[in-house]
């Protein structure tokens, strides 16, 4: 919450106007008749109109004349914004929004009868498309010009999908909304980004990877739509070059379907697949991808099987994995385990790429954590899958997530955990945003207190997602609370920009899988040194559970997938790319590195010039791998860097592995307009 302004009278507040995560909530006078002194909509400017009792927001059900206006949940899509334009009688026309780009010329018009519907806007403001806006009840009554009567529900009580017609104006129940005023005036690409056209893909990207070569590997399971096919080890894998826009997909027979694995880029670029799969007794196995090849081998196998589970690279190089479910064989032969029966999974494993194929990852049993019997699902969040890990400067491994017990694993011996700290409000997160967006610090933001199920029956599925978001310090263990986002995401994507940004991509309001029911369409742009949030132009597609999102070392996002369900009507077997405000506001720089292979802690030499301002700072962002929200490797770093004359700098890597795991990097730089370059894609050892 930024900038709160009371206006009293005795012990009454009067108008609250508040900006909260960058966006202005007007309508929020607090009591009795303070309304008078209420806030009116800027004319001009563009607004999310939602309902104050249900928080669901005014939607149109397509773009032609005679579209009725409905009840849905707040996703951020273009017909869910309206454009507020005054008029001179002082009644207000609700212009609805084309595209992120332009308003439309549809309006929001009274129609005969008690209908509400689109009609073309009329330049002299026909009577119709006149709207009284009267506070009421911290919010507005929205009354027709032409009858008098407000909009209302059709059945009488808000609720996603109910139509909205002109009814009796009441101070109580679903008559009164809120305005929300976006950040802009106008969703061009300098405010809030732009979307490329849709790619289709031949298949469902749940899983995906950026490789040295700047291509973008990507896989499903052992259907191209689907996962656990009986009896199939193949999975269905793409390429996508960025710079030629194609694609080449095939069908790969690694021994294990690839689905729900935990990923990690090796130090020497290669793509490490970590279990995973239907066939539990094949998910210990274990699959690298070489892009130098173009070909898959198998590594050498897990000791307890896993599927859900994460990974990390370590600052040696080597690879720590924790969680998931197992299988029978992996718990019974650890029965017994400090006295015992235990899930099997929370013990951590560590593998190094010099080991043998014959020998297996090696137990660290010192990993351990309060947990239920075998067979428990650690509650509604599900603990044990996809632990978010990172590596902090010590050495050590902090869990933040899912639990709100951060915890410190060390993987010296045989390993040990200890409470590291408890997030504020003590809420588990399955299924967050978390991005390392500079040295030690972590941003994790949504998430929902369960794992969540496609099984409306269940209560699983049915669990609201979390706007709430969290800083964490790696050095201290440590968080806390930073701006909550505009809307609530489950199992949405996020990433660290070239300039230090965090884009949240896609997700859902609720736990429930495989539903696009409300799935949240406009990303926002977390700003860590503003600490607020600011919604982007919206996609074409939603991109719920199963979907990814890769920074490109062009600066672009790439964001696939979605679904995976087999026969259901939600799988999204496309491809679209998000364009950063930063990629709108000036020249881009040009650079050049004299080394394709960095040493911890030396200098090195790159030449880098914008012809409309100057170089104003060097950042390194990891290659990563992303899957089911997950990616604990992906990081930004700042260099250091001095002016060598003219369009030579000096930059310093990073001091040490646990600072920045070894492997292959993207060098950025960026203008004093914020404009990033194309990056150097270099690999550090």
């Amino acid at each position: 919450m930024k900038n709160i302004k009371l206006m009293t009278q005795g012990d009454r507040i009067l108008h609250c106007l508040i900006v909260l995560s960058g966006q202005l909530l007007v309508a929020l006078a607090v009591s009795g008749n303070a309304n008078a002194s209420q806030s009116m909509p800027d004319a001009g400017w563009i607004y999310e109109i939602h309902d104050k009792n249900s928080s669901l927001c005014l939607a149109l059900n397509g773009a032609a004349d005679g579209t009725s206006l409905q009840m849905a949940y707040c996703d951020g899509a273009n017909n869910q914004r309206f454009k507020v334009t005054k008029n001179t009688d002082g009644t207000y026309a609700l212009r609805a929004q084309q595209n992120a780009q332009t308003a439309s010329h549809m309006c929001v018009t009274a129609k005969q009868g008690n209908d509400i519907g689109l009609a073309a806007c009329d330049n002299n403001v026909n009577v119709v498309q006149r709207w009284q806006l009267t506070p009421v009840q911290q919010g507005y009554n929205i009354a027709s010009h032409a009858s008098g009567r407000c909009i209302v529900a059709r059945d009488g009580s808000a609720k996603n999908g109910a139509n909205l017609i002109q009814g009796n104006c009441n101070t109580t129940g679903d008559e009164v909304f809120l305005f929300t005023k976006f950040q802009h005036q106008a969703f061009d690409g300098y405010s809030s980004g732009k979307w490329s056209p849709i790619t289709p893909l031949g298949l469902v990207a749940s899983s995906a990877a950026l490789l040295p070569n700047g291509k973008v590997l990507y896989w499903s399971g052992s259907g191209s739509h689907s996962f656990h096919d009986t009896g199939v080890t193949q999975t269905f894998t793409g390429i996508y070059d960025p710079n030629t826009g194609s694609t080449a997909e095939k069908v790969v027979h690694t021994g294990h379907e690839m689905f729900c694995p935990a990923e990690v880029l090796l130090s020497d670029g290669r793509v490490l697949i970590v279990g995973g799969g239907g066939t539990e007794s094949l998910r210990d196995r274990v699959t690298s991808y070489d892009y130098r090849t173009d070909s898959w081998k198998q590594e050498s196998s897990l000791t307890i099987a896993r599927w859900y589970s994460s990974a990390t690279v370590l600052g040696d190089g080597r690879v720590f994995t924790i969680g998931g479910d197992s299988n029978t064989n992996s718990i019974d032969a650890f029965k017994g385990i400090q006295g015992q029966n235990r899930l099997v999974t929370r013990f951590g494993e560590i593998w190094s790429p010099a080991q043998s194929l014959a020998s297996k990852w090696k137990v660290l049993t010192g990993i351990t954590e309060p947990e239920q019997e075998v067979g428990g699902n650690y509650g509604l969040a599900r603990l044990q899958y996809y632990p978010r890990t990172f590596l902090a400067p010590n050495g050590k491994l902090l869990e933040v997530a899912p639990s709100s017990a951060m915890r410190w694993i060390d993987t010296t011996g045989n390993g040990m955990t200890t409470i590291a700290s408890v997030r504020p409000g003590a809420k588990n997160a399955q299924g967050p945003i978390t991005a390392q967006l500079s040295e030690g610090k972590i941003l994790l933001t949504g998430g929902s207190i369960a794992f969540g199920d496609e099984d409306f029956t269940k209560m699983e599925s049915n669990y609201p997602a979390y706007r709430e978001s969290y800083l964490i310090d790696l050095a201290q263990g440590s968080s806390v609370k930073a701006a909550p986002m505009r809307y609530p995401r489950y199992q949405a994507n996020g990433v660290v920009l070239a300039d230090g940004q965090v884009l949240a991509v896609g997700g859902s309001p609720r736990s429930k899988l495989f539903d696009i029911t409300g799935a949240i369409m406009a990303p926002e742009l977390y700003d860590p040194k503003t600490n607020a949030w600011t919604v982007m132009a919206p996609m074409d597609k939603p991109r719920i559970y199963h979907s990814v999102a890769v920074l490109l070392p062009d600066g672009r996002v790439w964001v696939a997938g979605g679904g995976q369900c087999g026969g259901c009507a939600v799988n999204e077997a496309s491809a679209q790319i998000f364009s950063p405000p930063y990629l709108f506001r000036g020249a881009r720089p040009t650079l050049h590195s004299e080394q394709a292979e960095l040493k911890y802690g030396v200098n090195f030499n790159v030449n880098a010039h914008v012809s409309d301002g100057i170089i104003k700072r060097f950042t390194l962002v990891r290659l990563s791998a992303i899957t089911h929200a997950t990616n604990t490797d992906a990081r930004l770093l700042e260099l250091k860097a001095t002016n060598s004359g003219g369009e030579r700098y000096s930059l310093t890597a990073p001091k040490n592995g646990n600072i920045a795991p070894p492997g292959y990097y993207m060098l950025f730089a960026i203008s004093d307009k914020g404009v990033p370059s194309v990056a150097a894609i270099l690999k550090l050892s």
